[in-house]
């Protein structure tokens, strides 16, 4: 059963599911492209990697990277990360660029919101002033870890990477769980909608998406039985995604079972 179902049974306003929007994944505006950077320094040995997710407005994969950068502190890797991102951005004409990582102070340096600590980072932050530049609209802002961690899995990919790599369409297995996570959760935030007023209604939205989760889940493990079936997950993630528009349509149907099952309570009794 859902989580809290009974609850939301029983009690049509109850809201369930609602995270901060700084812990959460949120789709960019229509249009934007949205990049997910994330860098990693090891302790003791300061040996580095970065990596990089970009999702459109539809929270569609479009494109991953991660990659070995030597040795590095952490702040080094979360700006080579964010720049590797930009730059790939620019590559791909997504001109119109949307950037999260879960490291504030090297956000708050993009955004020349906060002092700079070394030469190395003056020089990283002004190679991505200058690309910046080039876009058409940018904006950057800070996500917690638990939003990030598409990005965080990705970083970590790029120690065992001997070359770099780039991921286009299809993502690595490593990281569909959490690609999956994020699609997830903005599910949840539209079948909770106060807009489901009644008890029925709010009912048969739970079910609908409960059906819908197991659909996905049974997708992916499709996919882990037969490996290089990737397309199909990614497929059927972009479905799951792409439902979250059509929670008007779903509603109305809630609502209209809602009405016919009241009817014949209303008969039988």
């Amino acid at each position: 059963m859902v989580p809290g179902l009974l609850t939301a049974l029983m009690n049509p306003g109850f809201e369930m599911g609602r995270v901060a929007g700084s812990c959460t994944w949120r789709k960019p505006e229509i249009g934007c492209i949205k990049l997910n950077f994330d860098g990693a320094s090891k302790y003791g040995t300061n040996n580095a990697s970065i990596g990089g997710v970009f999702r459109n407005h539809e929270g569609i994969f479009l494109l991953g990277y991660a990659e070995r950068i030597g040795k590095a502190t952490s702040s080094v890797a979360e700006l080579v990360a964010a720049k590797r991102g930009i730059e790939l951005a620019l590559m791909n004409s997504w001109l119109d660029l949307r950037i999260e990582g879960d490291a504030k102070a090297v956000v708050d340096l993009i955004t020349n919101e906060m002092k700079l600590r070394s030469k190395e980072d003056l020089r990283h932050v002004r190679d991505i002033s200058a690309m910046i530049s080039q876009l058409n609209d940018f904006n950057a802002s800070h996500i917690y870890r638990e939003g990030n961690k598409v990005a965080d899995k990705l970083a970590k990919l790029g120690y065992k990477m001997p070359k770099p790599r780039i991921w286009r369409d299809v993502p690595p297995n490593e990281v569909l769980c959490f690609l999956r996570h994020d699609a997830d959760v903005q599910i949840k935030e539209a079948r909770y909608n106060t807009q489901s007023t009644s008890k029925g209604a709010r009912g048969i939205d739970l079910l609908l998406y409960k059906c819908r989760d197991n659909e996905l889940r049974r997708c992916e493990e499709q996919a882990r039985e037969r490996p290089g079936s990737n397309a199909s997950l990614s497929a059927a993630l972009m479905t799951v995604t792409n439902s979250i528009e059509f929670t008007p349509v779903v509603r109305e149907v809630s609502s209209a079972l809602h009405s016919i099952m009241s009817l014949i309570m209303y008969l039988w009794v």
